[in-house]
């Protein structure tokens, strides 16, 4: 790899190694392309290093837990369950790193130069590289944008707060909070919360929404949400976060249901009210490409933006985001670009909420 001033010529370029990036990656390399792969932290994005697989991770320990402790009405003697911390986020980090290991081996198997690096276009067909040794200037023929997104922040929840913490920080607590506030009932903000109540949290839930989970079946809903009180967890449906104080250790939230103004004092509250896809600070404006007033990127079938030779993939597309959907897309573009049949159907796309039950 050439590093400095020098330039590098490549046929694709893939910003981003979450499960649309690295998928691209590979399917473009198996194809014959010569791909360079641009990550600017951990291989594997935010679903493999801190989402989908340490959280699951996560759900799995907690359920085992929670059914260990009701054992004792089954006549199963378990004495008291606890928890340590510090050896379940061994474990979690264990399955993580072997996962993301065996992500970098197919890369490299498959032929995937990888760049460790913020990049940026400069002008179309140049991507600029921002690499400990230096700037690494890469000229493309085509490039495919998995950039991913990050957790929304709510002005008056900033994130620099420590009593405050997104997704990201909730699957790394070294403790279990006596008390918890989620704001957001979204699959997120379900699953990481019925997480912490069975690790023995005193969780409670606030939604915006009347309904829980409008967008599902309203038998759904009303199971989930009887399980929800099932585990302990008060759920305050078409409430909203008005004011936060910040106390010693602690912070107290004002929220509004109705008329009514209820306060309630916690030790963490995570914000989960959806995410935005990152789409700033990585120059568009110098390729001309405009995003939607959410900043999201159009594309066609292809994966293909208004400008002919530049893709984007994943949660930078408006829609559910899902891994697997990103993948599906990352492998489209890849074949597209390769002048392969390929095209994303739209209509029909599985998911699941780890709740429980799940849906």
């Amino acid at each position: 790899m050439v590093v400095g001033d020098f330039t590098q010529s490549v046929e694709t370029v893939v910003i981003g190694s979450g499960p649309g990036g690295y998928v691209a990656a590979i399917r473009a390399a198996q194809l014959g392309q010569e791909v360079v792969l641009v990550e600017k932290d951990l291989i594997g994005g935010i679903c493999l290093n801190w989402g989908c697989i340490p959280s699951k991770a996560m759900i799995e320990v907690s359920g085992l837990k929670h059914h260990l402790s009701i054992a004792n009405d089954m006549g199963l003697i378990t004495k008291d369950v606890s928890v340590d911390m510090a050896k379940m986020h061994e474990w979690k980090d264990g399955v993580v790193s072997k996962l993301r290991k065996g992500v970098e081996t197919l890369l490299s198997k498959n032929g995937v130069d990888v760049v460790r690096g913020s990049a940026s276009f400069s002008e179309p067909g140049h991507l600029l590289v921002d690499t400990k040794e230096g700037l690494q200037r890469l000229k493309y023929k085509d490039v495919i944008i998995a950039t991913g997104s990050r957790p929304i922040e709510l002005p008056q929840m900033p994130f620099s707060d420590e009593n405050i913490i997104d997704s990201n920080d909730a699957v790394s607590l070294q403790d279990v909070p006596e008390r918890m506030l989620v704001v957001g009932a979204g699959s997120v903000g379900l699953e990481l919360g019925m997480v912490y109540a069975k690790l023995g949290s005193e969780v409670t839930i606030i939604e915006m929404q009347e309904n829980l989970l409008p967008w599902l079946e309203p038998e759904m809903a009303r199971v989930l949400s009887k399980s929800l009180k099932k585990s302990g967890i008060n759920l305050m449906l078409g409430s909203k976060v008005t004011d936060m104080k910040k106390l010693k250790d602690t912070a107290e939230v004002t929220y509004s249901n109705g008329d009514n103004e209820k306060n309630i004092q916690v030790d963490k509250i995570l914000v989960a009210v959806g995410r935005h896809p990152n789409t700033e600070d990585i120059g568009l404006e110098e390729l001309g490409l405009k995003t939607t007033d959410r900043g999201f990127i159009e594309v066609n079938e292809k994966m293909q933006t208004a400008l002919e030779h530049v893709y984007a993939i994943g949660d930078l597309i408006a829609g559910p985001m899902l891994a697997h959907r990103a993948s599906h897309m990352g492998k489209v573009a890849a074949e597209a670009i390769s002048g392969e049949p390929a095209a994303f159907d739209n209509l029909g796309i599985p998911g699941v909420i780890f709740s429980d039950p799940e849906i």
